[in-house]
This record gives C-alpha cells, sequence and structure tokens, in this order.
C-alpha cells in the first residue's frame, strides 16, 4: 500500500486488521472507504463490494476489465499471501 500511495501521491491512514472478515465488516458497515483483503464473489456480484485493482500480475477472467496492479507498473510481489483485492 505505500508503494501505491507514494505513486498515485495520495494519502491514506493504515487501519490494521486481523482478517478479512473484520475489514470486510468495517467496509460494508461504511467505516472505511476501501480495504485490501479476500473478497467473495458473492458480495462483488451482489454490488456490496465493487473492486478496484487486482493484486495479480495479469487481470482474471472472471473480472474483465480489471487491472492487475503488476500490469499497471507496480513491482509488488504476486500473487499477494492473502490474494487481496481493493474494494
Amino acid at each position: 500500500m505505500e508503494q501505491i500511495t507514494k505513486k498515485e501521491k495520495v494519502r491514506i491512514t493504515h487501519i490494521p486488521y486481523k482478517f478479512t472478515a473484520e475489514s470486510k465488516t468495517a467496509l460494508l458497515g461504511g467505516h472505511i472507504l476501501f480495504a485490501a483483503g479476500d473478497f467473495n464473489y458473492p458480495l462483488i456480484e451482489a454490488k456490496q463490494i465493487r473492486l478496484l485493482v487486482l493484486f495479480r500480475e495479469e487481470p482474471k477472467g472472471q473480472y474483465p476489465g480489471l487491472p492487475a496492479l503488476k500490469a499497471m507498473g507496480y513491482d509488488l510481489p504476486t500473487p499477494m499471501p492473502n490474494g487481496c483485492r481493493w474494494s
């Protein structure tokens, strides 16, 4: 996230969560604006969570038109250990 904020010249406040479930609850409750985590497809399909980018080397066929960070020029370890996605 630090690499992204520096390149895009934005500031964020890091809120550490132990598990994706905690960040998903905060995201769905409107307590945070975005999160990185392994979010499940039903929430995406129901448009409760909107994916912005994938923490992957290449786009995934399941999400056409959704960019992958590696393809956007970020030198990130991919795939991320938790299969992170920005929402």
